[in-house]
């Protein structure tokens, strides 16, 4: 079976572009999209209420509205440490036009987040990338 992925971005031209791309990929068999860390966050409280199934890998970009990034994956960790069904979401891999040395190390010193990889600029990049991720 399939990964099922979730995409957390602000950008809805991209999350449609990644839909597509995704739909391309044998294993990946569901993808998931949220445009905020509050949205996600919703979104992942309501599988686990419904007992559907958790994403495998998650894709967070860093600056968006209502709840950016890091404060989705401060929330994630206190949410993860009350449901260890959401200890299988791993990968975090943070996604992000942000190059800052200083995001890449605030992401990686959450100690959930195991890739920080800065948006390419060409959609058949992103296809391999999630290829890699996801196999």
């Amino acid at each position: 079976m399939g990964k099922h992925l979730l995409f957390i971005d602000d950008d809805s031209a991209f999350l449609y572009l990644l839909e597509r791309t995704c739909r391309k990929i044998d294993n990946v068999s569901k993808v998931s999209c949220a445009s905020n860390g509050k949205n996600a966050l919703d979104q992942l409280d309501e599988l686990l209420k419904t007992e559907q199934d958790l994403p495998d890998i998650a894709f967070i970009d860093i600056n968006m509205p209502v709840m950016d990034g890091f404060e989705f994956l401060d929330h994630f960790k206190q949410k993860r440490a009350q449901f260890l069904d959401l200890e299988k979401i791993i990968p975090i891999v943070m996604l992000t036009s942000s190059a800052n040395n200083q995001d890449k190390e605030k992401a990686f010193s959450t100690g959930i987040v195991s890739q920080y990889i800065i948006k390419p600029s060409d959609i058949i990049e992103m296809e391999t990338i999630i290829k890699e991720i996801s196999a």
